[in-house]
Formats: C-alpha cells, structure tokens, sequence
C-alpha cells in the first residue's frame, strides 16, 4: 500500500513539471500519455484519471519521482 507521503511527493513532482515545463520531461510525457490514452484502465472517455490507481493521468505522466510507474506495469 503506498503512503500518503508517496502518493504527495508524485503528485507535486508532476504538478511541477506540469507548471514548468522541460523538454526531456514532456518527451517521456507524452510517449506514457500515448499508452494511458489507449488503456483500459483510463477513466472512459475523458481519459483524466486512471482507474487502477485514482491518480490525475496530465499530472502522473510527469511525474519523475524514482518510484512512479504504471500499476498495470505498463510503463
């Protein structure tokens, strides 16, 4: 189960990245947001949260955090 600071430092890790942009981040960015995009496990049809892990997909895609990944193992 991952902790409530875990789950913070993600979140805030990806609203930096979302608020300051860099190109090496928004590359990767957008290569997770072409796989989360296609998921089965992406809110339908707006596609702005994952339903596996509840997380805000525009900010868990920047998320550079060692440990973020996808729970479906997808990337």
């Amino acid at each position: 189960m991952e902790t409530i600071q875990s789950k913070t430092e993600k979140i805030l890790s990806g609203l930096r990245f979302y608020i300051f942009r860099n190109k090496d981040v928004e590359r990767l960015a957008k290569y997770r947001a072409s796989i989360c995009g296609v998921c089965e496990h992406s809110d339908e049809g707006t596609k702005i949260k994952c339903k596996l892990c509840g997380c805000i997909l525009v900010l868990k895609i920047r998320s550079m955090t060692n440990d973020n990944k996808c729970l479906a193992g997808k990337w």
